[in-house]
């Protein structure tokens, strides 16, 4: 899915009463925050903020979302390199209440299609495509303050919105979305594959040839036989690597990514960021890794104090307090 460019969460601030004062009574808006994953303190932990639109005031309190966001937490545990990464994650769900249920132009193109009631403006066909679903500007303006306001500026690292449409849709940029559609949950990690990874789209919608700088993201390149992955290729692995099943678990250069056909290189045949019904090939899971550990010390604690110098006269003891890990197959 396309990415969008939107404003820094450190732009927006939401002018509401504190968390501890309860639910709003209007029939939309925020409705409440709760941490549903808590393995430490906010301050060396992931942390992950789900939110909701298109759900009724009845969808919240009879947990309808609650429900929606604990599988797609439950889909990424079971997953590389999420299960390891959640292990040591925190991840709070932010309520919030929609006259009414959808997105809108989930019926049809518009300007003919039905629009929706709801708080943070999800709409299909952003940018004239139709899978393209993302938040309005408004939209993105309050579930952004809303985490700044009762989580905190700089406290949190992704925010994920989760759209109550069946309808097919994602996008990616600083607020990862995806609609309750069977293969949501895998849109939602391609999507975390932009925002959190910093990857990008390895499929190809035109004949186009690439003819631009080196790219930026992880996992592309235009260096077939020297790619940015170099260290992940097997001696003898051809490159650029034939597109074929005979090399569907090699790590090479495939052409095709980034929308264009040719002159641009991916590092797996079938990846999640080809396909999203696909896992996550082994550059695309060390992107991830690579960035939780620009988010993540392994390190909780460490006495005496890293903070200071220390003079050791005798035996002196070290005391280091890690974080729990879990091993992603």
């Amino acid at each position: 899915m396309g990415e969008q460019a939107l404003p820094s969460a450190m732009d927006f601030a939401l002018p509401s009463p504190p968390l501890s004062s309860g639910p709003k009574t209007s029939a939309t808006g925020y409705m409440g925050l709760t941490k549903i994953r808590d393995h430490g303190s906010d301050s060396n932990r992931l942390v992950l903020v789900f939110a909701g639109d298109g759900y009724l005031e009845s969808d919240i309190t009879s947990g309808v979302f609650a429900a929606a966001v604990e599988a797609y937490l439950v889909s990424m545990e079971n997953d590389p390199p999420w299960d390891m990464l959640l292990a040591v994650a925190n991840v709070y769900r932010m309520d919030f209440a929609s006259n009414e249920r959808g997105a809108d132009y989930e019926d049809a193109a518009p300007p003919g299609g039905t629009l929706k009631d709801t708080y943070l403006g999800a709409r299909y066909w952003t940018t004239g495509i139709e899978r393209l679903l993302s938040l309005d500007y408004t939209g993105q303006s309050r579930v952004l303050g809303a985490a700044n306001t009762y989580i905190g500026i700089g406290k949190w690292d992704e925010m994920c919105v989760i759209v109550n449409s069946t309808k097919f849709g994602a996008s990616g940029g600083l607020i990862s979305v995806a609609s309750v559609h069977a293969n949501g949950k895998n849109s939602m990690k391609h999507e975390l594959g932009h925002s959190f990874a910093g990857l990008g789209d390895e499929y190809y919608t035109t004949s186009a040839t690439y003819t631009g700088v080196r790219p930026a993201k992880r996992n592309l390149d235009n260096e077939p036989s020297a790619p940015k992955w170099a260290v992940w290729v097997e001696a003898g692995t051809p490159l650029p690597t034939p597109d074929s099943s005979t090399y569907q678990s090699v790590v090479g250069t495939f052409e095709g990514a980034s929308d264009y056909r040719y002159g641009i290189y991916r590092p797996w045949r079938e990846c999640r960021m080809r396909s999203s019904s696909q896992p996550f090939c082994p550059v695309c899971k060390e992107a991830h890794v690579m960035e939780f550990f620009d988010v993540v010390s392994l390190m909780d604690n460490a006495t005496p104090s890293t903070s200071n110098v220390v003079t050791m006269t005798g035996q002196t003891n070290l005391t280091l307090t890690l974080l729990p890990s879990k091993a992603s197959p």
